[in-house]
């Protein structure tokens, strides 16, 4: 009746023609308490198959009985049913015999033919859908052609995607512990005790050291630890460090004001080359005092009201008229002040060895911007220098030569060097060849959408007549953020003439790019390139 619930039936006496023995996947599994155990019938896919089911108890009604029937496939869902057929009778027990071909192959071959042929003879537009892939399916049994990248179309659906998976050890709360190197030496994942150590013998205990905090930054009262919170209920980890979280972020109490300085410190170092307090690592009296220690609080003040969010104060740095100063240098004010400790201009320095890079691949357009995923093998990759692979035993070669630290100590602050590599790096170095040459082809193809930019303030503009000359400027204006002068356009100009001529006569098929490649490898090399002025 409609609107009815409907009413489970069980099965019981499940029997088949043929079920797969290796493993052992009977007929009776598909009907058996167990979602994950099936009915299979391998080696003989392909081929017609019959299985049986009875009712566990009769079915009537006086009005008509509507039987549905539903099959779900657990435990594959790629290894379903390819044409069901379902009758049903009136007698249980009946026996199973093997399906048996009741028609000519022969027949059946020429009535396909025949199908094909007559839906051809209609014109395309009036297929219906179904009819499109009847005519697809008749099409992959005449062509072998067609049957076989049929084929090679089914191994790659039956090809589960492989992702690459990369096994990292996690310290977590209540994780999975993966085995390591340290199991078994007296290291267990749970410490309920830390004890001193006689000369650094873990059998010669000498005491429990107990968790406590600098006491020149702790101002609780005696016995007191507001930073502590009991592990809940089956916690694998003594949540220690939760609570040395809470102390360093902690302004009232805790190591919260001087962290708050020591962080807003490194940003400064950052964008400007040196910190307000020239020693980042040392705060104390050993170190340097800071320069401007009403600024150095006032950003700490403004980290901590931002919930220690360190975007904020990267904006307010470099939005400010301290950051945004230019680097020219005034005599008076050089007197007064000659290692520029007063910010009295913006301090002209090198880019690190990582923007340097990522400079060079956006000037050549290839660098890759996505976030996260995958690091890149080595330097020619397009990835951004964050993401570069790093080894200790085989670090970055272009990096390491722009003093790009080893990763294997900590760095306080880096060195800024100018060394014979670092020149030859750009003027020979095969990566830096390669990005000059995309450089070029980049400024050939795009040249007229490059916009006209002023020149140095005081110098002359530069007349671009020929396209060379238009290239040549896109060039400077791309890769220097300004025009070329006159003089410096007429003597790249010259150089790429030069060069032009010498690629000529050398029988190279392109001098034209290779001549421009030359001028852009210098532009990559300038200083106006590598530093921020």
């Amino acid at each position: 009746k409609a609107g009815t619930k409907p009413t489970p039936v069980a099965l019981v006496n499940a029997r088949s023609d043929f079920a797969q023995t290796k493993p052992d996947l009977a007929v009776a599994y598909a009907i058996d308490a167990d979602e994950t155990s099936a009915w299979a019938v391998d080696p003989e896919v392909g081929r017609s198959h019959v299985a049986a089911f009875d009712l566990e108890k009769p079915v009537t009604h006086e009005g008509g009985v509507r039987l549905t029937v539903t099959l779900e496939f657990m435990n594959n869902r790629r290894h379903a049913i390819g044409r069901p057929r379902v009758s049903v009778a009136d007698a249980p027990g009946l026996a199973v015999e093997p399906v048996t071909a009741t028609h000519d192959p022969i027949d059946a071959h020429r009535e396909r033919r025949r199908r094909a042929s007559d839906l051809l003879a209609r014109p395309a537009d009036e297929w219906t859908a179904a009819e499109q892939q009847e005519l697809a399916e008749l099409h992959r049994i005449f062509d072998p052609d067609a049957e076989r990248l049929d084929i090679d179309v089914r191994r790659i659906e039956s090809e589960k995607p492989r992702p690459d998976l990369l096994r990292v050890l996690v310290a977590s709360e209540n994780v999975s512990h993966i085995p390591h190197h340290a199991d078994g030496r007296g290291y267990p994942h749970f410490y309920p005790e830390t004890h001193f150590l006689r000369r650094g013998d873990v059998n010669q205990k000498e005491g429990v050291a107990k968790a406590g905090y600098l006491q020149v930054l702790t101002r609780p009262a005696e016995g007191l630890d507001p930073w502590w919170q009991s592990p809940p209920k089956g916690a694998t980890r003594s949540h220690r460090r939760a609570a040395l979280a809470r102390w360093i972020t902690d302004v009232e109490q805790g190591g919260g004001s001087l962290a708050a300085r020591v962080i807003v410190n490194r940003l400064w170092q950052h964008h400007f080359g040196e910190g307000l307090v020239a020693t980042p690592s040392d705060f104390g009296k050993q170190g340097d005092p800071p320069s401007h220690p009403e600024l150095l609080d006032y950003l700490a003040g403004e980290l901590i009201r931002s919930g220690w969010r360190l975007k904020p104060i990267h904006r307010l740095i470099v939005t400010s008229a301290t950051y945004r100063q230019t680097s020219n240098v005034d005599a008076v004010k050089a007197g007064l002040d000659p290692a520029n400790r007063l910010l009295w201009r913006y301090n002209r320095r090198r880019l690190d060895g990582e923007a340097i890079r990522d400079s060079l691949l956006t000037l050549a357009g290839v660098l890759d911007p996505q976030l996260g995923g995958r690091a890149g093998r080595d330097e020619t990759s397009p990835r951004r220098s964050l993401y570069l692979e790093r080894k200790r035993s085989k670090l970055p070669l272009f990096l390491r030569t722009f003093d790009a630290p080893d990763y294997v100590s900590g760095l306080a602050k880096r060195s800024t060097t100018t060394t014979a590599p670092q020149v030859l790096a750009i003027m020979n170095g095969p990566s830096a060849r390669s990005w000059a040459e995309r450089f070029a082809q980049r400024m050939i193809d795009e040249a007229d959408q490059v916009p006209h930019l002023p020149p140095p303030r005081g110098e002359p503009a530069a007349r671009a007549d020929t396209k060379e000359a238009a290239v040549l400027r896109a060039a400077y204006a791309t890769a220097l953020g300004r025009s070329p002068t006159s003089t410096e356009l007429h003597d790249a100009m010259l150089f790429f003439q030069t060069q032009h001529a010498a690629y000529a006569a050398a029988g190279n098929g392109n001098p034209a790019v290779a001549a421009t490649a030359d001028v852009c490898q210098v532009l990559l090399g300038l200083n106006e390139t590598l530093h921020i002025e």
